[in-house]
């Protein structure tokens, strides 16, 4: 098997790898091919095209992404050569630290490589809470704002994730009171993302984010969001598991409301 990086004239080929169980993964890559700091590869056999994976660069701290094989080739070990040129890929770039977030079908191949599951997100769908009272300290963002909201990202995520919300921020809210910004919601970045630095602006915050979305990704430790959840009558249908590889970094779970997505928790 040979991996060379992937290219623009290669979106024709992701319909033979989609997941029938998931959301069109051309949208993603395409991004991918597009941001400087996210670089996508692709699996050939014998000159077909068996799948895919991309590496997210965030200086030190990394994230595996979009790992999917044809089915054809699955227990084959094709995922996990593309998972460890992955991480070989970002090892070369002085990474301390790599993540990805697992499915079921994937959990088994990663751990083989070598990753060790860090803690899991609840998962719960079919939500309809669109009518929920919105708060009077959720307005939109705001250019003076922005410094205030890549620091509560860092001190939760442990990440330097600027370049990533950036493009989001335009439409993103805040959680502002007393002069001071609490917490933020980004509709269009990914799932919609929520941090909040305590309980009070991250539970409102999902009260906005329920006019928009009918799931919600958050992780295990933020019993604050579970147990509103449990409270508004929803249970989590499945957990999906954060895991990493080498060493962790420190990061605050409680202050993530709904996660971003599979590519970058």
């Amino acid at each position: 098997m040979q991996i060379f990086p992937f290219q623009e004239s290669d979106l024709v080929q992701l319909p033979i790898i989609q997941p029938t169980d998931w959301t069109d993964i051309s949208i993603p890559i395409q991004f991918y091919l597009k941001a400087a700091y996210c670089f996508p590869f692709k699996a050939i056999i014998d000159g077909k095209f068996v799948g895919t994976g991309t590496a997210i660069l965030h200086e030190k701290t990394g994230w595996l992404s979009t790992i999917i094989t044809h089915p054809s080739c699955r227990n084959q070990g094709v995922g996990k050569m593309i998972t460890e040129h992955l991480i070989h890929f970002l090892r070369s770039h002085s990474c301390d630290h790599i993540y990805l977030i697992a499915t079921a079908l994937g959990e088994p191949v990663y751990k083989k490589a070598g990753f060790n599951v860090h803690c899991k997100y609840a998962f719960y769908g079919d939500i309809n809470l669109q009518e929920l009272e919105i708060s009077e300290f959720i307005i939109p963002f705001q250019i003076s704002f922005k410094r205030a909201v890549f620091k509560i990202d860092h001190e939760i995520s442990g990440e330097n994730r600027s370049q990533h919300l950036e493009p989001f921020m335009e439409d993103s809210f805040v959680y502002f009171e007393n002069g001071i910004v609490k917490g933020a919601y980004f509709p269009t970045f990914g799932d919609g993302l929520i941090i909040a630095e305590s309980e009070k602006p991250g539970i409102e915050l999902m009260k906005k984010r329920f006019q928009k979305f009918k799931m919600a990704s958050i992780p295990e430790e933020n019993l604050a969001a579970n147990n509103f959840m449990k409270s508004m009558g929803y249970q989590s249908k499945v957990s999906n598991p954060r895991m990493y590889f080498g060493k962790q970094m420190p990061w605050n779970p409680r202050g993530v409301f709904n996660r971003v997505g599979g590519k970058i928790g």
